[in-house]
């Protein structure tokens, strides 16, 4: 047995050394998370013109933290 010290990743595939170690370098059977991505803005269900900002502003936000509470409730 060979008391010599080896690197415990070298059978990774090495990435380009410039651009320094990416999340699949370290995590190579981690989830992908590409679906996340399949609806892009232009599907917005509102168009292009909503403005949620407006919208948001005229929730009655009392009347909606009572419903959240009697639904947790």
């Amino acid at each position: 047995m060979s008391h010599e010290a080896t690197c415990p990743f070298s059978s990774a595939p090495q990435a380009d050394p410039s651009k320094g170690a990416s999340n699949r370098d370290w995590w190579p059977h981690s989830l992908s998370l590409r679906i996340l991505q399949q609806n892009p803005p232009a599907i917005d269900p509102f168009g292009a013109g909503f403005d949620y900002a407006a919208a948001f502003k005229t929730l009655d936000l009392a009347a909606l933290k009572a419903d959240l509470r009697t639904l947790m409730t």
